[in-house]
């Protein structure tokens, strides 16, 4: 064996180990002492999420360092969740179940979880965290939900697994996106994709049924158009274990009369709540913006005429006494700022921003190389964080918050950057007092750590996200750009990135 004698006297280990301020969690036991279904789900998660990026084997009971999970009313703010290691322990404490779960995911984020094997070392593991976190966190805003669509015009989810989709929900919680929004089959769409796993309506009711599980809200994207009468609604609404909120666009697809258009939301709406989901709150936008129907065989419309319209509606009586909020999304024939003004008191205000593109969209690369327009077309991947923060930063404070327009995980880096910054800052903990770049930056890391699994490398790995963003908002440099290129290939070439989708 001439060669595994070779093999193992040039290798060396370079596992992270805990030291002496840290708190060993390789062999921990996470406990849920007033069980509940869901916080049992959320204990099992913890334990999946640990071993699938430590192999570490956390158990529900036996010895070892104890992660309790616990819920305490009045303890936080409802989505808010404490962290306190003390005594060799550690506790997640939610004054919600909900908040828990953002416990878990907070945590997850601040360990570090490392593994190593070879063809000389068996495998070793690590999972570790300060042994003195603690962390008080509540969210800025209480809408930050994802459009995670299973579709034929998208460019992933269509090809999802029930397991693809619970996972990729899991993940966007992690992160503290608190809800899901959902597109129904019989639109603007092919009735099926020839790469479905399982059926729209059953993938429906699954996806739903997890957030479910989670306790994460459910939204559905659901647009009035001819041909879509109750037995429609019945089909889509009964397919579904959970839903919170009903969307309905004004355009994008669309283009109805205001008139038309809130006529058949209230239809829409009262049929919901009177046979499906009593407290589901409804949401229309009004995205006449283009002034034209790809869709609808409609006549062209002036957008500001149109709109003019849509905000006259707004302060009906009829109106009223059904809406629950309004949405500004891609195509608005107004600057958010100007129309929020405009927006009669009571309504709640959610932004539906367009993470996924980069060209012919709401937020296009400027200035964009035609090399990368070229190859990269108006739905490449897209990781552009300073940009995405810049955009919350001016647009987040005239919100309740964001449900992100999405066509798959091109756009991943920019789904976390969206829940993360609007949560915001923590009240104790590492983030206190953090300013909008600190809690980017710390965004990054910790996705590089936990998503990109590169606990020893993230600093170097958040730094290449920001250079990949960087190549299209500066001067064309090639040899940085296969520099940078070449870096990533590097990354992919360690063992435990050989299934990591994000790293290859």
């Amino acid at each position: 064996m001439g060669w595994l004698d070779a093999w193992r006297a040039h290798e060396t280990s370079q596992l992270l180990l805990p030291g002496p301020n840290d708190l060993d969690l390789s062999r921990a036991v996470v406990s849920v002492p007033q069980p509940t279904e869901r916080l049992g789900t959320y204990a099992n998660l913890l334990i999946g999420q640990v071993r699938q990026r430590s192999r570490c084997r956390w158990s529900l009971e036996g010895e070892g360092p104890e992660v309790l999970l616990q819920v305490k009313p009045e303890s936080t703010a409802p989505e808010g969740f404490t962290i306190k290691a003390d005594s060799g322990s550690l506790k997640i404490t939610g004054a919600t179940e909900r908040g828990v779960l953002f416990g878990v995911g907070r945590l997850l984020r601040e360990m570090t979880m490392d593994w190593e094997q070879s063809y000389a070392t068996p495998l070793r593991t690590s999972a570790f965290c300060p042994a003195d976190l603690h962390i008080e966190s509540e969210p800025d805003y209480p809408i930050r939900w994802h459009q995670i669509a299973y579709r034929p015009k998208t460019n992933s989810y269509d090809a999802f697994s029930v397991d693809d989709m619970k996972r990729e929900i899991s993940e966007a919680a992690l992160f503290g996106c608190n809800g899901i929004e959902m597109i129904p089959p019989g639109l603007d769409d092919a009735g099926q994709s020839p790469h479905f796993q399982v059926p729209w309506l059953e993938m429906l009711w699954e996806a739903s049924d997890w957030c479910d599980q989670l306790d994460l809200q459910v939204s559905m994207w659901f647009p009035n158009f001819p041909g879509s009468d109750q037995a429609h609604w019945e089909q889509i609404f009964s397919s579904l274990k959970r839903l919170d909120s009903l969307f309905v666009p004004g355009g994008d697809p669309g283009g109805l009369l205001p008139a038309d258009l809130f006529e058949g939301v209230e239809r829409k709406a009262a049929f919901l709540r009177n046979n499906f989901f009593p407290d589901a709150s409804v949401w229309v936008s009004s995205q006449y913006g283009l002034g034209i129907s790809v869709d609808l065989e409609l006549e062209p419309w002036i957008p500001s005429q149109r709109l003019d319209g849509w905000f006259e509606e707004l302060k009906t009586p009829r109106v009223k006494a059904f809406l629950t909020g309004v949405v500004y999304g891609p195509w608005s024939a107004l600057p958010l700022d100007q129309f929020t003004t405009r927006v009669p008191a009571g309504y709640l205000i959610r932004n539906y921003p367009d993470i996924c593109h980069s060209a012919s969209c709401e937020f296009p690369v400027r200035g964009w190389h035609p090399i990368f327009a070229t190859t990269h077309l108006r739905e490449g991947i897209n990781p552009r964080p300073r940009t995405q923060a810049a955009i919350i930063s001016s647009q987040a404070p005239l919100t309740d918050g964001c449900g992100c327009y999405s066509e798959g995980v091109n756009d991943d880096v920019n789904k976390v950057v969206w829940s993360a910054l609007h949560w915001g800052a923590d009240q104790i903990g590492p983030l206190h007092g953090a300013n909008f770049d600190e809690q980017l930056d710390r965004c990054l890391l910790q996705y590089a750590k936990l998503f990109l699994e590169t606990p020893r490398r993230a600093r170097e790995a958040a730094d290449l996200i920001y250079r990949l963003e960087e190549h299209w908002t500066e001067p064309l440099d090639l040899d940085k750009v296969l520099g940078t290129a070449e870096l990533f290939r590097q990354l992919g070439l360690e063992l435990r990135h050989q299934r990591n989708w994000r790293v290859n």
